[in-house]
């Protein structure tokens, strides 16, 4: 599934919360990320994708892929750290 679109073709921006789109570390577009209300949407980066985007008043940001994959690495991180926690204070609180 691609970018949220209206029956007329256009990025629906009513569904859209962020757009991303990334780059490889030499500058090469790879594709779009998409964060919407229901979760996310990837896209191929291609240039008319990428000018529709910059033309179409939709607020976007451009990011690397190394950029990607080490939020999604410290947000998985961290998502774990979390879940131990919680084991932890489930252990502590059964032992009661």
């Amino acid at each position: 599934m691609g970018i949220p679109r209206n029956k007329n073709g256009t990025i629906d921006r009513n569904l859209i919360s962020k757009i991303y789109i990334v780059y490889d570390l030499k500058g090469a577009p790879l594709f779009v990320l998409v964060i919407t209300t229901s979760g996310h949407k990837t896209e191929a980066a291609t240039v008319n994708l990428i000018n529709e985007i910059k033309s179409s008043n939709i607020s976007y940001e451009e990011s690397t892929i190394e950029e990607h994959v080490l939020y999604y690495h410290f947000q998985l991180s961290n998502q774990k750290s979390i879940n131990n926690i919680n084991i932890k204070i489930q252990r502590k609180s059964s032992l009661r």
